[in-house]
């Protein structure tokens, strides 16, 4: 597949990753850290929003253990919804783990609904979108010393999920799941907010079980 191809599929992750990049940098650096440790996190961390939790955990002096278990619950969520992307693991053995590696949520999304996604391009759509959360991160990083603050810029990153989600219902209308995310997402709201992205995920793993049970009965 040609690289111009790949861009315009990948082009929605390009317009959230480069400012949300651009964030990260701007705000690691701003808060003491010398530039170049925000661009070695985003080349070997890679995790998105737990790279901005990063940020008051380095800046804060956070024990490492601390660190790595908020990285893991954060992330938690890769377990489960990478096991539907096996058909599109490479064969060969670097290009396997860094597939396994480069997976993060607007990944997935593009990568379950574009129809030109084959398991020969599903790596390189993922080291694209790799590539500009770097670009992203060192444009940002490059800045802090001379820019001030920029208020709102976060926001690209709640803009980028909006743009994924149509996706994803134009993809798969099912009304059914979509009850059961938005379920999943109040009850959580209502009884335990402080742990949403966790609880939430439980809940919508549950529902999702529950919901394979009554219907392999039914089919029985």
């Amino acid at each position: 597949m040609k690289l111009r191809t790949l861009f315009s599929i990948t082009l929605p992750v390009f317009l959230g990753y480069i400012p949300l990049g651009m964030t990260f940098g701007f705000l690691m650096v701003s808060q003491g850290i010398a530039w170049y440790v925000p661009v070695i996190f985003s080349v070997f961390v890679f995790a998105g929003a737990a790279q901005f939790l990063a940020v008051g955990l380095v800046v804060n002096h956070a024990p490492l253990l601390d660190t790595a278990i908020a990285t893991f619950l954060m992330n938690m969520r890769h377990v489960f919804y990478g096991l539907s992307l096996f058909h599109l693991l490479p064969h060969e053995r670097l290009k396997k783990i860094y597939f396994i590696f480069g997976i993060t949520d607007e990944t997935y999304s593009l990568l379950t609904t574009a129809p030109q996604v084959t398991r020969e391009n599903a790596v390189w759509i993922s080291a694209m979108n790799h590539s500009y959360w770097i670009i992203g991160t060192i444009i940002g990083a490059l800045l802090a010393t001379s820019l001030p603050p920029i208020k709102g810029i976060e926001f690209s990153l709640t803009a980028l999920f909006v743009i994924l989600l149509i996706q994803q219902i134009k993809a798969n209308p099912d009304l059914k799941i979509i009850g059961m995310a938005i379920l999943a997402c109040l009850l959580t709201a209502l009884i335990l907010p402080q742990y949403f992205l966790v609880m939430a995920s439980a809940l919508a793993l549950l529902f999702l079980w529950l919901d394979f049970k009554v219907t392999t009965k039914e089919a029985v």
